[in-house]
């Protein structure tokens, strides 16, 4: 499906040019490849600056690479038309990506590893022109969209001026841009990309993200001012259960970051996208899912004890619920805002894990009152 461009997609210039204006171009045969990135994408910044120019210093000016940037409006409209284009499924919707042929590489692992291969092979079948991307010969200046085999020597006199101030970036490939675009339109323009990646998902993880901030801000102002009242016998049951259901998804979500399978998410979210990503793994090493199975065995831990004992190992066990309850909802808020502004995708495990969290805060806050309002005396004792 041909998405309609706006007019000003027309005006998107490149921000480096392959090379200088006017030169001769006497190469033999020439492939072609478009690289889709986002500024905020560290994967991105190790694509373009470790693995790409390797393989351009191999092939030289014969190899002509433009760099997309998703996080403006003329980039994001190409990369949406790459994923209709090419029918991409949603868990391959993603940055960096890189598309020569009919081939669309995903990640900085498949791209290093097929990019060059597919290379050779199009210069092996005597070049390959660029991507069918609708929109994009559009956005190139005709020195870029000539025919990729044969002698081509553009006359200077014939080259246009650019439209755009030429601006130095730190790939040495032309970058479909826009100059004029300040910081905080180029941040609105990426949100909205990335919240439009996965819609449902990514609101639903809006709605529970501002939920929980405004829990948590809740729970301070209520230590700090409600008093106690008796606390209701359900509540002290229903800790647990929840405990146990939230060890159950993170068992799960542990599973599914260490084995890289499959994860099953439902009509709604994008699970794979975010299980698979860099954020699932702490420091790049520890699986989230782990971190959120040890907090609810901990969690659970800590309720049998405050359930077992009494005095004061009952008021810390009490007092270390809360504190666990509250630390994992703050962290929760953490990667809950990763995925609509940073991933542009919502696992709804994840999701129901940040609930799960914020109600047993909101279950500990009863008894933690009935601690903070005892005497001294009462706790130490």
């Amino acid at each position: 499906m041909r998405i309609p461009f706006k007019r000003s997609l027309l005006l998107v210039v490149l921000l480096l040019l392959l090379i200088p204006i006017g030169k001769v171009w006497a190469q033999g045969p020439l492939v072609r490849a478009v690289l889709f990135y986002s500024p905020s994408c560290p994967h991105c910044h190790e694509v373009m600056t470790e693995h790409i120019p390797t393989i351009s210093d191999q092939y030289g000016d014969d190899l002509q690479i433009v760099v997309v940037n998703t996080a403006v409006e003329g980039g994001a409209l190409l990369f949406q038309a790459t994923l209709e284009m090419f029918d991409v499924p949603p868990e391959r919707r993603g940055v960096p990506m890189l598309v020569i042929g009919d081939q669309v590489l995903v990640g900085s692992i498949e791209i290093p590893e097929r990019f060059p291969d597919l290379v050779q092979e199009g210069f092996d079948q005597g070049g390959l022109d660029w991507p069918a991307i609708p929109g994009l010969i559009e956005a190139l200046p005709p020195e870029l969209t000539g025919p990729v085999t044969g002698e081509v020597t553009p006359d200077p006199t014939d080259v246009p001026e650019p439209t755009a101030e030429i601006v130095p970036t730190d790939t040495p490939f032309p970058t479909i841009d826009d100059p004029e675009q300040d910081s905080l339109s180029r941040w609105w323009a990426a949100t909205k990309f990335r919240i439009m990646l996965d819609p449902a998902g990514n609101i639903l993880a809006l709605v529970v993200l501002a939920g929980m901030v405004i829990s948590v801000i809740g729970i301070v102002v209520l230590l700090l001012t409600k008093r106690p009242s008796p606390t209701p016998r359900w509540v002290t049951w229903a800790l647990p259960v929840l405990s146990l259901v939230g060890i159950i998804i993170a068992s799960y979500l542990s599973y599914i970051e260490i084995t890289q399978e499959t994860a099953f998410c439902g009509p709604v979210g994008d699970c794979n996208s975010v299980q698979h990503s860099s954020y699932a793994k702490l420091f790049g090493v520890v699986p989230i899912g782990l971190l959120g199975l040890a907090g609810y065995v901990a969690i659970l831990v800590a309720w049998y004890v405050s359930q077992k004992t009494t005095g004061p190992i009952q008021s810390y066990a009490v007092l270390i619920l809360m504190g666990m309850t509250f630390f994992g909802t703050t962290f929760s808020i953490y990667l809950t805002y990763l995925e609509p502004f940073v991933i542009g995708a919502t696992c709804m495990w994840c999701v129901l894990s940040a609930v799960i969290m914020t109600s047993q805060m909101w279950l500990m806050l009863p008894p933690t009152l009935e601690i903070l309002e005892a005497p001294r005396e009462e706790i130490t004792e």
